[in-house]
């Protein structure tokens, strides 16, 4: 039997190739655990288009899509946070003379960040584009949490883009806007004033 027939030659690379992939309406739960309180996110409304994909890399992967941010952790904890602090206020009004009962107003339903994307990237180089709208700082706050006691809040958009080759990497940010930033203490002990002799004034 001729050896070279039984099969494929040795060191023989694997390849593959896609001409196209479409995703619509995915939706992903993630939660990392890693921290003292666990972040959760909640990705709706899934779009990814990718073509030219190919191993090896013989040309350059294009991809673009879109993604909802909901669901976040922080912001339920912020939303019972609210809750509680109305429920007192509730029951020290109660201690008041009765007025007239009012029909209390119905909170509107949190509008969910919208992230776009589009780029290509092959081995070696690529780039990103995104545009990031109405993106709660909140986000982070399972993060921040570690460094930081008051609460960040606000909504962050932005026109960013990246670029790489190799190991050299350069960031460009077109536009970046800040809404509502806040920072809000859940106890007095988190925002303790610094005294003169503890900053050396």
């Amino acid at each position: 039997a001729d050896p070279a027939a039984s099969g494929p030659a040795k060191g023989a690379e694997w390849s593959l190739a896609i001409d196209r992939v479409a995703v619509r309406g995915a939706q992903v739960n993630w939660r990392d655990e890693s921290l003292p309180t666990p972040a959760e996110l909640g990705l709706r409304n899934v779009v990814l288009d990718a073509s030219a994909i190919a191993w090896p890399l013989s040309q350059p992967l294009q991809f673009s899509g879109g993604i909802d941010i909901v669901g976040t952790a922080p912001v339920l904890a912020s939303a019972q946070a609210q809750q509680q602090q109305s429920s007192v206020a509730k029951k020290t009004a109660d201690r008041k003379p009765p007025s007239k009962a009012k029909t209390p107003a119905t909170a509107p339903a949190p509008v969910p960040a919208r992230v776009l994307f589009s780029g290509s990237a092959t081995a070696q180089q690529g780039q990103l584009a995104s545009s990031m709208q109405a993106v709660s700082l909140a986000l982070a706050a399972p993060y921040l949490g570690q460094f930081l006691k008051p609460q960040l809040a606000g909504t962050l958009s932005a026109d960013v883009g990246l670029a790489w080759q190799g190991q050299a990497m350069v960031a460009q940010v077109a536009r970046l806007t800040l809404d509502g930033l806040e920072l809000t203490c859940s106890t007095p002990a988190d925002c303790r004033p610094v005294s003169a002799a503890a900053t050396g004034v």
